[in-house]
């Protein structure tokens, strides 16, 4: 067994992602492992263990088995790839950049050109804000397919690549053009129906968007996916509740972003806000006036907003912990993740 033939495999579970269960993935892996312990072929085997850790939302474990694959076989463009994923979901993103560009250099010349690995730098450009240049290693890819590109699986991520970094600027309508050539609106993919929402999000028509997130939960299998999903469509419905409280749309949605980092549990608390306040119109503007940080980056709730909750009872535990809370769980861990190495940059 040869790299040909494990790369063939885990490509077939990349292409397949989204469609597949968590757990048939792993499944997939730990036969794929014992093959390479079967065959005493130890940098497949290291890196094999990094792919199941994972998958199974290990990612120190995952960068730990993958770099030690990447010591024994550097010149591995497969892995290489990998490793930047991995440093990406760290958020160094200029240690990504470079084992992208590595994963590039090393591919072999007679296969062509490493879309998979181009596409992942123009990925990690975007992170970066430098667009002209993501959107530049896309354009490379559509060029090298020329015609092919319509139906190729590369010129589609290719070409929402293209319409991620537009939809990073804010320009919601050059976004559009792309999703609309590969057929966004209609697709089983939930990354596309996903981005395709956003572009609504953006405009501010969330009825709009709020359709598409549902359907993009509609074909999601995958739990870090769901989880961003539902959190997007919870995100929304709180920003609709603002609205027709007679919260302005800025307002509306910086009361929604300064609580999306919190507990779960406090979510019924912050529609309350909207719904039952006469005074939700100002209660934003009064918050952002008072609000401040913690060496630690966790808000210091101001006391308009403690007070806009004290009427309900079933706030009592919150408001015995908001004042001086010392810490908050930064964004859902798994939503996180999907977002940042699973919806924008793949695996493979």
């Amino acid at each position: 067994m040869d790299d040909k033939y494990f790369i063939g495999k885990l490509r077939a579970i990349d292409l397949n992602r989204n469609q597949l269960e968590n757990k048939e993935i792993l499944s997939r892996i730990s036969t794929l492992i014992n093959q390479a312990k079967d065959n005493k072929v130890t940098a497949w085997e290291m890196f094999l263990q990094g792919e199941y850790a994972y998958y199974s939302d290990e990612y120190d474990n995952s960068f730990l088995y993958t770099s030690r694959a990447v010591n024994l076989n550097p010149t591995n463009y497969y892995f290489q790839q990998s490793l930047g994923v991995d440093y990406f979901q760290q958020g160094d993103y200029h240690k990504a950049e470079q084992c992208f560009y590595e994963a590039i250099l090393c591919y072999p010349n007679e296969e062509g050109m490493n879309y998979s690995a181009y596409i992942d730098l123009a990925t990690v450009l975007r992170y970066l804000r430098e667009y002209a240049k993501s959107i530049e290693k896309c354009n490379e890819i559509l060029k090298t397919l020329g015609d092919e590109a319509i139906n190729s699986i590369y010129g589609m991520r290719a070409k929402e690549s293209i319409a991620r970094t537009y939809l990073a600027q804010s320009e919601p309508e050059k976004a559009l053009e792309y999703l609309n050539e590969i057929g966004a609106k209609n697709s089983c993919d939930p990354d596309l129906l996903e981005a395709y929402a956003n572009t609504y999000e953006i405009k501010g028509k969330y009825s709009e968007a709020s359709v598409y997130y549902n359907r993009a939960i509609s074909y999601a299998k995958n739990d870090s996916l769901l989880e961003v999903l539902q959190l997007k469509i919870k995100n929304i419905s709180g920003i609709i509740q603002g609205l027709k409280a007679g919260c302005s749309p800025s307002d509306a949605q910086l009361l929604v972003s300064s609580f999306q980092s919190a507990d779960k549990e406090l979510w019924p608390i912050i529609q309350r806000i909207f719904v039952h306040n006469e005074e939700s119109g100002t209660i934003t503007n009064k918050y952002h006036d008072s609000y401040s940080e913690r060496d630690n980056k966790a808000p210091i709730y101001s006391d308009n907003i403690l007070i806009s909750l004290k009427g309900w009872s079933s706030s009592t535990p919150f408001l015995s912990e908001a004042r001086g809370w010392n810490s908050l769980p930064t964004f859902f861990p798994k939503a996180q993740n999907h977002c940042k190495s699973r919806a924008d940059i793949r695996k493979h």
